[in-house]
């Protein structure tokens, strides 16, 4: 298959509240990824229900969706010696699954990394003054917002995760913690995303008086890729509520 073709893009959208994550391709076809694909997916194609498991999708379901879809979706072209550069460390890392229309990477199940960092909301941080993203030693939550401040979600410290080839939650004092991502995936399968927050618990994480401010009265940025949002059901409900005595906890789910 010819690398001029564009890879293969598939639109997930997760609900935060029921932890669903489907990908609808149209109205015979749709996949329900069961923690972040991990656990395998749910085929629903004509009316009949299947069950694909991790290995399948990888090795079947995407070239069958490309040879079905192709013109519309793109074509998976797998290749485990493509490589790019890494914006966010300057490094040469893999592309295997290829990449999105903007030239970034694309993850297992075929998302775009910019759908992966959360590029649909805001990070609610400040170099300038300090208040920077949580360390991985010192966990507590971090904040996000789709507008501008007025509405705020937050992710939370897991180490219930499988970076570096091993689960975290064996070797936490070595690993320490990673924020919960916006869509489970094969590194964090157990993520809930983003909960549903408010500006007291900003207040209880310490968060700089100046930013809660700003964020009330709708001045914080924009979400970098706000197109994105369709990507998400956010949450309407606070399901982990941030108390003043698990505010610095590490959450497994």
């Amino acid at each position: 298959m010819s690398e001029d073709k564009p890879h293969l893009v598939l639109q997930w959208v997760h609900n935060a509240d029921t932890q669903e994550l489907k990908c609808t391709i149209n109205d015979n076809l749709s996949y329900v990824a069961h923690k972040g694909g991990h656990e395998g997916y749910t085929k629903t194609y004509n009316g009949d229900e299947t069950f694909i498991s991790a290995a399948w999708w990888e090795v079947t379901e995407k070239f069958w969706l490309s040879e079905e879809y192709g013109e519309e979706l793109g074509y998976f072209q797998p290749d485990d010696l493509r490589e790019a550069i890494e914006p966010k460390n300057g490094r040469m890392e893999g592309r295997k699954n290829g990449f999105g229309r903007n030239g970034e990477y694309l993850d297992h199940m075929a998302r775009s990394q910019l759908q992966l960092n959360g590029g649909d909301m805001a990070f609610i941080i400040d170099e300038h003054i300090g208040f920077r993203f949580p360390d991985a030693h010192n966990p507590a939550p971090l904040f996000h917002t789709p507008d501008k401040g007025l509405t705020i979600y937050k992710t939370l410290p897991t180490a219930n995760s499988f970076y570096n080839g091993r689960h975290n939650k064996d070797h936490v004092e070595e690993d320490g913690t990673w924020q919960m991502v916006p869509q489970p995936c094969m590194m964090q399968p157990f993520s809930r995303g983003r909960i549903l927050s408010s500006y007291e618990e900003m207040e209880l994480a310490d968060v700089p008086a100046t930013i809660i401010d700003k964020c009330k009265a709708g001045e914080w940025e924009d979400a970098p890729y706000p197109e994105l949002q369709a990507n998400y059901v956010y949450s309407t409900i606070n399901t982990a509520p941030i108390t003043s005595e698990n505010v610095n906890a590490v959450w497994d789910e």
